[in-house]
């Protein structure tokens, strides 16, 4: 279990510093620092390709291996995520708010106090992806429970999710996140399930 979480933390790390090269890309291109410079442009479409559903694929891959273990009932769960997600969610988004809101001058996205009152319809921020992971989490124990563990149902549901969320466009992010990222989450649970034999193999191909 020690070695596991080693190297669930280092590819959290790795998303992380994708993250953080990202942002810093973006920032470059709408100071106009760097408008010739199509090579960062490159690099940002790149790291948006994968740093988010990765996060997600790990989320999922976390929450198989601890659920396997407590086998919780719907209410122990959903508690469970509120105390881990909700909760510091509501802290974080209201500190945040309030560091935008004082230093508004200095930030490039000011913020209102209808910002802070929608803060449960629009996130605030970067702290979307602890809001919108906390009912991807309670949709997939719900989908697991109802279909009985069933990919060949599961997944063909998720991807015409994907599949709604880019043909129906919605000005309200939280409803496309959380149409778009439940695949990449559900990935993260089919590795954990398949994970003696996708190791077994990787095994078999490296000898």
């Amino acid at each position: 279990m020690s070695e596991r979480q080693k190297w669930i933390d280092m590819i959290k790390g790795f998303a992380i510093i994708s993250v953080v090269i990202g942002h810093a890309c973006e920032r470059v291109f709408s100071s106009g620092w760097a408008d010739n410079l199509q090579v960062i442009h490159y690099v940002d479409i790149l790291l948006n390709s994968y740093h988010m559903p990765l996060f997600f694929m790990v989320s999922g891959y976390v929450y198989r291996m601890t659920e396997e273990r407590k086998n919780s009932t719907f209410k122990e769960f959903v508690k469970k995520k509120a105390l881990d997600l909700l909760l510091p969610y509501s802290w974080f988004a209201v500190a945040v708010w309030i560091g935008k809101f004082i230093f508004s001058k200095f930030v490039s996205k000011k913020v209102s106090v209808l910002d802070l009152l929608m803060m449960y319809v629009n996130p605030v921020a970067f702290l979307w992806f602890i809001y919108v992971l906390f009912f991807i989490s309670v949709f997939i124990w719900i989908m697991e429970k109802v279909f009985k563990d069933k990919p060949l149902i599961i997944v063909p549901i998720l991807v015409l999710m994907v599949i709604a969320c880019m043909f129906f466009k919605t000005d309200n992010r939280l409803i496309g996140r959380f149409l778009y990222y439940p695949i990449f989450y559900y990935v993260g649970v089919l590795i954990y399930r398949n994970r003696k034999k996708l190791t077994s193999e990787y095994i078999y191909i490296y000898i």
